[in-house]
């Protein structure tokens, strides 16, 4: 496949990740919003896994508890995290959901 399937592929995954982000969000207004990836995907369209990440604007400290705030709403186990990083993985009305978070970032740097 040639650079224009590459562009397609690229805008249409934006746009996929630009609605989840804003259609999440909105689902859970009372919380700090997080940036929303479609993950996995078996075709185009069916979606198999999502996964939201606290902004790396925000403080470790502070990203840790916004985390654990969205992890608690949607009922999320806590996942197998790199080190330096949270995370919280599970089943979310048939969704793999994962939300994670850096939470040290020199030893995410070390590791990724």
């Amino acid at each position: 496949m040639g650079a224009l399937w590459h562009d397609i592929q690229t805008s249409t995954s934006r746009a996929a990740d630009a609605a989840l982000t804003a259609t999440m969000n909105a689902l859970h207004p009372d919380l700090p919003p997080l940036l929303w990836y479609v993950g996995d995907r078996n075709h185009l369209f069916d979606v198999v896994s999502i996964r939201g990440q606290v902004d790396a604007g925000h403080y470790e400290a502070e990203a840790v508890v916004i985390a654990d705030q969205w992890a608690v709403t949607l009922g999320l186990p806590q996942g197998s995290p790199t080190p330096g990083s949270v995370e919280y993985r599970g089943d979310v009305d048939g969704v793999q959901t994962t939300v994670w978070a850096v939470v040290d970032r020199d030893l995410w740097d070390q590791n990724n």
